[in-house]
């Protein structure tokens, strides 16, 4: 069945379909003399007119006994008739009697006829109520047609709308449900918080059958016919079924066609992972098209790939929303209780513990998520159906005075009798559920055996006061603050992950745009080779994706890659790095991106996430790029440029930013639009600065700067600093510059370098810095 939707709907995105929307069909057949007194009396029943309208009707009923939508006006034209006895028995019969004819008021018909809404309400729902309460599949569809003639004039009444909704699942007839809801919410946006606790009764989407039914009805009609909250519905019942992929095209396509009420059924949905700031950016939105941007870019800066196929933070909520909504299920707006808030926030425990059915104990559980630097530890207890997140764990227990007696409670042996609880039966419960918790947290153990004496209700009442509780707080606290107003996801990408470095860095373009470079290593332990005739291969695809602050995509770059080896690398040596590059023009900004790197062979995949700051190199200002720091920098002969060239130089970044001491250190960069001076040169000055906790003693002497007189030199504990005088070429508008460091004797740990370039015709100065790490 799920493949056959699956299918149905694939096509369904391809091509159209038969209107989404079933009108009510105008009555067929009926005589024209009959419809013009019918529309006779009802304009005599608007204007008060009652007993005229009542002949009128009469006169149709004796002439067409059948006809539902006479009996039903005379039902209303009693009503208005006040003096009559037994009004309300009349009108409810003549009211049965249209609904076994099969006729109902059609919805939005309904205008202010001058009778008394209550008794036509009540009137209506005499015989409605029991039919309902009879449950007999054999008299739903006059319960159907009564209960439809109370919501078209108040939805509320009587809970007509829930019944009504109930009675079209209940009868199959989820096309009627859906528009049931969709119609409420359409005319009532001021009750949209009860409409939705009353849809969750009769339109449970979160339940695999409703969802299967539901994908039943709506699969006949196209995606492009249906409207924005259809398309949602779609969405949460394709999720249901696991179908991610469709559901998350239909959850798109509902953001493309938002409407207010789609909007506030999507905010509904995120409503417990919502940040402070975030629900304060969202009740500031005011058109849809702010409501639109404000869910792409929720979801956007909470997809942990955006450069994949879908969104897995996506997929992972609506699985822990249907999980909560089946398992910690409470009849609310939400559908859930305070396990199903935390569930959706931070998924399944790492640990649980539960104790229930104990006399004088309220059903508990306890969750512990291990996190660094603290464990949220959120307590549980039971009150009335429901349970609710407890600041104590003695909430719990049953009774509050610590005297001698201090509870009745019925007795579990005979329910018609009470038993009193007494100082032992505390003693007892506090006990048994410390006890249930000692392997949660050492606090419960240590209480458990060694700080209470149980025997003793004052003492008791005492130490939860003070000592106890004090404890406990402190235990809660990091999940009753930062774990409430968080949320939790490791992704499951559904293949190894491939840990790989990168870094980016930026320079000026010839245009106003910059060009900015992601530079990455892939560690060459972590990638498999074939073997073909000439030797290994590599196979591996990269893709580079840049949004905006709202997470609109700008710019994506995408590479396959293939590299030829005469013979299989040493997969012994751990810092080996397969290097590679991608580049792209971007306007100058912040910037959110995201880099994925997959390994074709293994299928091992990595996925990074960061912000990107792009540098604005105006065409005529001064200014430095941003540094690279390489493995080797050779000069370029002249031939044709290779993908590291730049302008005079070959630069081959180490994306790990991580040298062995036998290495050297090479950190690249460029300057641009140095002034001439009055003899026509261009002069400045580099200021390079080397920090660290522990430094070579003689490395100021092993800093080399290609062309360059050193100024100066000052030495401070863990940091130095040199002064290069330096020429630049008067034709150029670019120097490219490079410093080579010999790090042999250096420490290992931690480097910080920061480079001051000082144009000395203008005295304008710009600073680069960086960090690199030197290892054994």
């Amino acid at each position: 069945m799920l493949r056959y939707f699956h299918n149905l709907v694939m096509a369904l995105l391809l091509a159209s379909s038969p209107t989404l929307y079933a009108q009510q069909a105008a009555a067929t057949g009926v005589d024209p003399q009959i419809q013009a007194k019918l529309d006779q009396a009802k304009g005599m029943i608007l204007g008060g007119n009652f007993g005229a309208a009542s002949a009128v009707l009469n006169e149709v009923v004796t002439r067409s006994p059948g006809t539902g939508e006479a009996q039903f006006w005379l039902g209303v034209s009693i009503i208005g008739e006040q003096s009559r006895k037994n009004a309300m028995d009349q009108a409810a019969q003549y009211f049965l009697d249209a609904a076994k004819a099969g006729y109902h008021l059609p919805f939005g018909t309904w205008q202010k006829y001058p009778i008394n809404a209550k008794t036509y309400l009540d009137a209506n729902w005499m015989s409605a109520e029991k039919l309902v309460k009879d449950k007999d599949p054999a008299n739903y569809e006059i319960a159907i047609n009564l209960l439809e003639n109370i919501v078209t004039v108040d939805h509320k009444a009587h809970d007509a709308s829930e019944h009504l909704g109930e009675l079209y699942r209940s009868t199959g007839q989820n096309r009627k449900a859906l528009d049931l809801f969709q119609r409420l919410l359409e005319t009532n946006p001021d009750q949209s918080e009860s409409i939705y606790s009353m849809g969750l009764g009769f339109l449970d989407i979160y339940n695999k059958e409703t969802a299967d039914a539901i994908l039943a009805d709506l699969s006949s009609e196209g995606p492009e016919k249906m409207t924005a909250l259809e398309k949602l519905l779609m969405a949460r019942a394709f999720f249901v079924q696991d179908d991610n992929r469709i559901a998350s095209v239909y959850y798109f396509q509902c953001l493309d066609d938002l409407n207010d009420i789609a909007a506030g059924e999507m905010y509904r949905d995120i409503i417990d992972t919502i940040h402070p700031d975030e629900k304060s950016e969202y009740q500031k939105s005011r058109t849809i098209e702010q409501k639109i941007n404000f869910f792409r870019k929720f979801w956007k800066s909470r997809d942990p790939s955006p450069t994949t196929e879908y969104n897995e933070r996506l997929v992972e909520h609506y699985r822990r929303l249907n999980y909560a909504k089946q398992h910690y299920t409470m009849r609310q707006t939400k559908g859930y209780d305070d396990r199903g808030v935390i569930y959706i926030k931070h998924g399944e425990p790492d640990q649980k513990a539960t104790l229930v059915g104990n006399f004088g104990i309220r059903d508990n559980e306890t969750w512990v998520y291990r996190r660094k630097p603290d464990d949220y530890i959120f307590n549980f207890v039971k009150k009335t159906s429901s349970y609710f997140i407890a600041s104590s764990l003695m909430e719990a227990v049953v009774g509050t005075p610590f005297s001698n007696a201090f509870m009745q409670q019925p007795d579990p042996e005979n329910p018609q009798q009470s038993v009193t609880l007494q100082a032992t039966d505390l003693a007892y419960n506090m006990r048994e559920l410390l006890r249930s918790r000692m392997e949660i947290d050492p606090i419960y153990a240590r209480l458990y055996n060694e700080k209470a004496d149980f025997n003793d209700p004052g003492a008791l009442s005492q130490e939860i006061a003070t000592n106890w509780g004090m404890e406990e707080a402190r235990v809660l606290e990091a999940a009753l603050t930062k774990g409430v107003q968080s949320e939790t996801y490791v992704p499951e990408m559904g293949s190894q992950p491939l840990d790989y470095y990168y870094y980016t860095a930026d320079f000026m373009a010839m245009n106003a745009n910059s060009n900015v470079n992601i530079f990455y290593g892939l560690p060459v332990n972590e990638l498999e080779f074939k073997r073909d005739i000439i030797g290994v291969r590599v196979n591996y695809e990269a893709t580079f994706a840049v949004f905006d602050q709202d997470w609109k995509e700008v710019k994506r770059s995408y590479n396959r890659r293939s590299y030829q080896l005469s013979q299989e690398p040493d997969k012994e040596n751990r810092g080996l790095l397969l290097v590679d590059k991608q580049a792209m023009n971007l306007p100058p900004g912040n910037y959110h991106y995201s880099v994925s790197v997959k390994d074709l062979g293994s299928e091992h995949l990595g996925i990074f996430k960061g912000d990107l700051d792009v540098t604005q190199y105006k065409p005529d200002d001064f200014n430095v790029s941003q540094i690279v720091l390489a493995s080797n920098i050779t000069p370029f002969d002249g031939g044709k440029p290779g993908k590291f060239t730049r302008g005079q130089y070959n630069v081959m970044p180490l994306p790990s930013r991580t040298f062995r001491q036998e290495m050297a250190v090479f950190v690249y960069y460029e300057i641009y639009n140095l002034t001439l001076s009055e003899e026509k040169k261009k002069k400045y000055n580099v200021d390079f600065t080397i920090q660290a906790e522990k430094l070579d003693r003689n490395i100021a002497a092993k800093i080399f700067a290609p062309l360059a007189n050193v100024l100066s030199r000052a030495e401070d504990k863990g940091k130095i600093t040199l002064t290069f005088d330096k020429e630049g070429n008067p034709d150029r508008l670019a120097q490219a510059e490079y410093i080579s460091i010999d790090i042999s004797d250096s420490p290992a740990g931690e480097y910080n370098l920061s480079v001051v370039v000082t144009d000395t015709a203008t005295g304008k100065k710009i600073t680069r810095q960086t960090k690199f790490y030197i290892v054994k």
